[in-house]
């Protein structure tokens, strides 16, 4: 693939690879895009995308089985991005330069460890069989699309994370600097929530939700509260659902209940909830 701009020609080239790739290690200022594709194709395959002077001197690519490409020297670089198609599983990656890394779909693993030590962005798509590790130490911030067994989140960097999908099982999830955490859009079964540092946590537990705060941080939770230790300098509070179906849903149960109570009270209490639920669906609708 080639581009012509007003500089130079950037070419898109291919660079071999000498075995499947099982973890990524991104440190300088590369971007990578990252797609799955069948574990029948006959091989991963790399790409990269930059202006031709770059391609004829400065890149070394090793890759058994971890990826990594290195720039030779120091020197003012033009945009760099690698374009990785993987057949096999990653079980790594480590991020700690200026690079973003993207995925174009769904990337799958048995387990996978990310580790977020740089100042480039992250937008991943994951689904992870049994666990998925995430460590943000750095400045760049995460959203992460995720569907996994179990999730634990060390946030310990000033970039924030955030994060949709659903986690089947318990979610750890430990803040101990300024970044803040938000899976409201990510409901997990049950959820332990521990804020040292300055951070804000919004969680998502369906089942039970845990929180500690020693910080000065604040945690915002959704589910039913287990236990809380929580220290005179921050605070915690219940989110009300944004779903507006659930609510009327709820509406609708507690008519039900109403139709086993005495004749006398019903007639009473059905003219009250009528007007409860337009009033509901009223101030949903707006």
């Amino acid at each position: 693939m080639t581009i012509l701009t007003n500089r130079t020609i950037i070419h898109r080239l291919p660079y071999k690879l000498h075995s499947d790739i099982t973890a990524l290690v991104g440190d300088n200022i590369i971007n990578y895009e990252l797609t799955r594709i069948d574990a029948s194709s006959p091989m991963s395959t790399l790409e990269i995308e930059t202006e031709q002077w770059v391609h004829d001197c400065c890149f070394i690519v090793t890759s058994q089985p971890v990826l990594r490409i290195r720039l030779k020297a120091e020197n003012n670089y033009p945009k760099i991005t690698a374009y990785l198609r993987l057949r096999t599983s990653l079980s790594s990656i480590v991020m700690t330069g200026t690079g973003m890394i993207t995925t174009t779909n769904s990337i799958q693993s048995d387990s996978l460890v990310l580790e977020l030590a740089g100042t480039g962005d992250t937008h991943l798509h994951v689904d992870i069989t049994s666990k998925l590790d995430v460590i943000l130490s750095g400045t760049g911030d995460a959203h992460l699309q995720v569907v996994t067994s179990k999730l634990d989140v060390i946030l310990s960097g000033a970039g924030d994370i955030t994060m949709t999908g659903n986690v089947r099982g318990a979610g750890d999830i430990r803040l101990t600097d300024t970044g803040d955490f938000d899976s409201r859009a990510c409901p997990m079964n049950t959820v332990i929530v521990d804020v040292s540092g300055a951070g804000t946590a919004y969680v998502n537990g369906e089942q039970a939700v845990d929180v500690a705060v020693s910080g000065t941080g604040d945690v915002h939770y959704h589910g039913p509260l287990r236990s809380q230790r929580v220290n005179r300098r921050a605070s915690i509070n219940g989110l009300r659902s944004t779903n507006k179906l659930e609510s009327i849903n709820s509406l609708f149960s507690s008519i039900s209940q109403i139709f086993n109570s005495s004749t006398t009270t019903m007639k009473i209490s059905i003219n009250f909830y009528i007007i409860c639920f337009f009033f509901y669906v009223f101030k949903f609708s707006f």
